[in-house]
């Protein structure tokens, strides 16, 4: 098993949210990077946050040399023109498929990424270096952060650090998502855990639309170590390793798939799939 890969499993396997999704965002990338400084990463980020803690100093009353303790909306201001303004980062709607951005190493280097990989960013850096007491956000359709303590103000940090009401989030939702009817339990707060499923969702989505296989399947195989051999994912790698022709193990999968899934909608599918791979893989012995 690569050195990485292990790195990785032991992180998750922490019990419940005890690690930092940072550590596992930049083992991620050193996954997809094996020549990716994990050292170089780790001082960058601390640098930002160092130059954070400075900067969030620097704010001052009016006419005083004297540094005061601002409302949170204008502490939160004040550290975007940092983020946004000094560090140029935004959110990379023309490429948003693109896998670096999903990558933190390439989000930091770049300046550049999608909702997910942005916000995790930047809570830890609002968090670690600023002072801003922040976490990560689902919703519908988005990401966003959220204030902890509050649930009636937002952060989208991929619209350039816009702050959005509930109201605001829930028209947002509807707006992109047919039929959908907002509720307040649609917004949540996400542990690291399931900062760092999603982030290996979005990139399994973009590798199998890109017939990338072999990435897609590597990625499946992290996502397991971090939700556990659930049923989906059990599938899921039964269908990329037959997209490889590697019909034995695929068969093994969508086997077991089924019968973890005695009930799922799509088991005739998958039974037909199976005896399909069946059929292929005898020819080859």
């Amino acid at each position: 098993m690569p050195s990485d890969m292990q790195e990785f499993r032991d992180l998750v396997a922490f019990p419940g949210e005890s690690f930092n999704p940072i550590e596992a965002a930049f083992l991620i990338a050193l996954d997809e990077y094996p020549q990716l400084s994990a050292g170089r990463c780790g001082r960058l980020l601390a640098e930002m946050k160092i130059e954070a803690e400075a900067h969030m100093r620097s704010l001052k009353a009016p006419g005083s040399k004297r540094a005061i303790r601002p409302d949170l909306v204008a502490q939160v201001e004040h550290f975007h023109k940092l983020f946004f303004e000094k560090w140029g980062f935004h959110g990379n709607s023309d490429e948003y498929y693109d896998p670096r951005n999903s990558f933190i190493s390439d989000v930091i280097d770049r300046r550049t990424g999608i909702p997910i990989s942005l916000t995790v960013l930047y809570v830890e850096i609002a968090r670690g270096g600023a002072g801003i007491d922040v976490s990560s956000v689902g919703m519908p359709g988005h990401f966003l952060a959220g204030f902890n303590g509050r649930d009636d103000l937002y952060i989208d940090v991929f619209g350039q650090g816009a702050f959005l009401t509930l109201p605001e989030c829930a028209r947002r939702a509807e707006s992109v998502i047919p039929e959908f009817r907002f509720e307040l339990g649609h917004m949540y707060r996400v542990g690291p855990r399931m900062v760092v499923s999603r982030m290996l969702r979005n990139l399994i989505s973009i590798y199998v639309n890109q017939a990338n296989f072999p990435k897609a399947l590597h990625s499946i195989e992290m996502i397991l170590c971090v939700e556990g051999e659930t049923p989906e994912w059990i599938r899921q790698r039964g269908l990329v390793r037959a997209a490889m022709q590697r019909y034995g193990s695929a068969v093994t999968d969508l086997e077991r798939y089924l019968e973890c899934a005695p009930n799922a909608p799509d088991r005739s599918i998958i039974g037909g799939h199976v005896r399909a791979l069946q059929k292929k893989r005898s020819t080859l012995n």
